[in-house]
């Protein structure tokens, strides 16, 4: 037979003071929520940003399962929540030796072995003198109860309590000394354990403290105790989930909403991040994309500076010529060339302009070409290299084999005669 006992209910609204959970002005439904999706108490967010009350027809709005009642944003079932029991707030409470439960959207308590329901009273027949041995069976003045039997003295072992012979090592109404009881949580029962008072959980409750709570469905100890579920989320089989409920054009990722097509954090899929290359700044647009810092171009995957790029000077792809001897550079979007200690930059190229003779001393300056001769250019000055058989003599090549002013060696004049062989055909 279950017992009778009291219930405490929680009130349709609250007062407001200091510490209140909401800055919202008014405890009434319909207002909207506040910056952090919080509500006054007594109300729970909803899916459009609205305050709806506790244990509203609207719970499949916080993702509950059908029969389930949202009561304090937390999705619960009326009919065996003991913390709200046939309606939001409603706790059940046993008396000292019960067990509270919820069956059916009632509270009812058991008393828990060995004590029995004696007049709606949890008593121990072994011990109690009102109830010795059964309910009624009183024990006359001057005896006390041991054993369930009417006694001059208490058992070895046993404290005499009133005339009641417990055990102080187990008892739950007197552990560890007399009149000491030990209480019942919700979803759980009392125990005394070497006169230390202690609680045993039901089946599917989790011990969180000196608490037997569902971490299935509680948000502030989902799945485990002491791992709260954020602003705006919901116990769901000891995970915590959102309660929110997208646009058909966006997803849920992490509890939030967002569009896929343009969420650089979750483009086209929950959790797909795009990335973006040194000075670029990562985008979603139908798929991963960047943008480049001002003053860079996008270029293929990379973010250039084209004014100083060599490889994409002024423009993608435009690429400074290799030459050699020389490093190619790019200035302002244009290409240069920069080359090493005794060469100069002639005509986009790095040429010694002490032996250039194209070049000699100065960009442009040829040397002149010359009658049997290559023209050449030493110390930056012009100059001639003979073709083979001919020997510079002054500023001209000749044939010292046949030239008459030259015989045989420069300066050697022939008279009257010519020159052959190197050899005038008549003495000077």
């Amino acid at each position: 037979m279950a017992l009778r006992f009291f219930v405490i209910a929680a009130t349709a609204a609250a007062l407001c003071l200091v510490g209140c959970e909401s800055t919202l002005p008014d405890a009434l439904e319909g207002l909207k929520c506040d910056a952090d999706g919080r509500c006054l108490p007594g109300y729970y967010c909803d899916a459009e940003g609205t305050c709806v009350r506790d244990g509203s027809s609207t719970a499949s709005a916080m993702g509950c399962d059908n029969g389930e009642t949202v009561c304090d944003g937390q999705c619960v079932l009326l009919a065996s929540d003991a913390q709200n029991c046939g309606g939001c707030g409603v706790t059940c409470v046993a008396p000292l030796g019960a067990a509270a439960e919820c069956s059916k959207g009632a509270c009812v308590a058991n008393c828990q072995a060995p004590l029995v329901d004696c007049g709606g009273q949890c008593v121990d027949p072994t011990s109690d003198p009102r109830h010795c041995g059964g309910c009624s069976k009183a024990c006359a003045p001057g005896k006390v109860c041991t054993d369930g039997a009417c006694q001059s003295s208490c058992a070895t072992g046993t404290v005499n309590c009133s005339s009641a012979c417990v055990n102080t090592a187990q008892s739950v109404l007197h552990c560890g000394a007399c009149d000491q009881a030990c209480s019942a949580p919700l979803n759980g029962t009392a125990t005394c354990r070497q006169g230390q008072c202690d609680i045993t959980c039901a089946t599917s409750f989790q011990r969180c403290g000196d608490r037997c709570l569902d971490t299935n469905s509680d948000p502030a100890n989902c799945g485990q105790c002491g791992a709260a579920c954020a602003s705006g989320q919901a116990c769901k089989s000891g995970e915590c989930e959102s309660t929110i409920t997208c646009n058909k054009d966006q997803l849920k990722c992490d509890g939030a909403c967002v569009d896929p097509r343009h969420d650089p954090n979750n483009c086209g899929r929950c959790d797909k991040a795009c990335t973006a290359p040194e000075h670029g700044t990562p985008k979603c647009n139908d798929g991963c994309d960047f943008d480049c810092e001002p003053g860079y171009k996008k270029c293929g995957a990379a973010c250039i500076d084209t004014s100083q790029d060599i490889a994409n000077c002024g423009d993608c792809g435009h690429e400074c010529p290799l030459v050699a001897l020389g490093t190619g550079v790019c200035n302002a979007g244009k290409c240069g060339l920069t080359c090493p200690a005794g060469y100069a930059v002639c005509a986009g190229a790095c040429i010694d302009t002490n032996s250039n003779p194209k070049n000699c001393g100065a960009c442009g300056k040829t040397c002149p070409a010359a009658p049997n001769a290559m023209p050449a250019c030493s110390d930056g000055q012009c100059d001639l290299t003979c073709n083979a058989g001919f020997t510079l003599c002054g500023k001209s090549c000749v044939d010292t084999q046949k030239d008459a002013k030259h015989c045989g060696s420069c300066d050697v004049t022939c008279g009257k005669g010519g020159c052959r062989a190197g050899i005038c055909d008549s003495p000077p």
